[in-house]
């Protein structure tokens, strides 16, 4: 399954007893990674941070914003709503690029205020809103996915595919679909898809045609293409030659995005 999370779950999760912001984990201490949140972004002031990241906390009581920008990251206690501000270099990563934030370096400045699933606060220099994406449900094209995710753009630019197998994916002579099929409130896919793109732009094959299936978060949207190709998981990709299903990745590549693409299409 999927993992999904957004700002109303945070709040129904934040009704019940939240530890102080002083018990948050600490780096260092056996601690979880936490989980990027998907389905949400970062306004700051009134314009978007695209390449900002935000975090649930293992129990779901905090939220860690991290902007792309500045020395300092935010820490939201959903059952206080107090903020904390916390020196990037207080925040160590695990293998998974989860952040372990030591809260023991932060320093209190105030409370958020939540409006209608909208989390306002002041922090160190700027005013920031965490918000609800705006919806994004129906078959869209590539372009479009490129402009409406421009957090996918920025992780896809940071992701190192491996050459041998985009230079092989470069000399697929035949014409292959590729059916996306994503969920932006999935963070399986904001942490799968932005490879993907990657590959593709690098491969650069005019015979590689990509169909985006943008999936509500009940997955019965866009109705027609989830009953075409059976669907049940996001991500899901789908290698489509000649009329006929090749394979498809669902959830997580097996190896990784372009060596399961690679095995599909058998490219050398």
């Amino acid at each position: 399954m999927s993992r999904r999370f957004g700002l109303v779950g945070a709040f129904v999760a934040a009704l019940s007893l939240s530890l102080p912001t002083s018990a948050v984990w600490a780096a260092g201490d056996e601690a979880e990674g936490w989980d990027e949140t998907a389905g949400v972004q970062l306004m700051v002031g009134e314009a978007l941070d695209p390449g900002a990241s935000i975090f649930d906390s293992p129990d779901y009581q905090h939220t860690l914003v991290v902007p792309s920008e500045g020395d300092a990251a935010y820490l939201l206690a959903l059952k206080t709503q107090s903020v904390t501000a916390i020196p990037r270099t207080a925040i160590a990563w695990d293998e998974e690029h989860r952040p372990l934030p030591d809260v023991s370096a932060g320093e209190e400045l105030g409370l958020f205020i939540n409006n209608e699933g909208v989390m306002t606060f002041d922090g160190e220099v700027e005013s920031y809103h965490v918000q609800p994406e705006p919806p994004l449900v129906g078959d869209i094209s590539f372009e479009k996915l490129l402009e409406a995710k421009p957090d996918y753009v920025i992780a896809s630019k940071k992701y190192t595919p491996d050459a041998a197998a985009v230079a092989a994916l470069s000399k697929v002579a035949t014409e292959t679909q590729i059916e996306v099929f994503f969920g932006s409130w999935c963070s399986h896919c904001k942490h799968w898809v932005p490879p993907l793109i990657r590959v593709v732009e690098d491969a650069s094959n005019p015979h590689f045609h990509i169909s985006v299936h943008a999936m509500s978060e009940d997955q019965s949207q866009p109705a027609d293409s989830i009953r075409k190709y059976d669907v049940s998981k996001t991500p899901t990709i789908v290698v489509v030659q000649n009329g006929q299903e090749l394979g498809r990745i669902e959830e997580e590549p097996l190896i990784s995005m372009e060596a399961d693409l690679v095995r599909m299409l058998k490219a050398k």
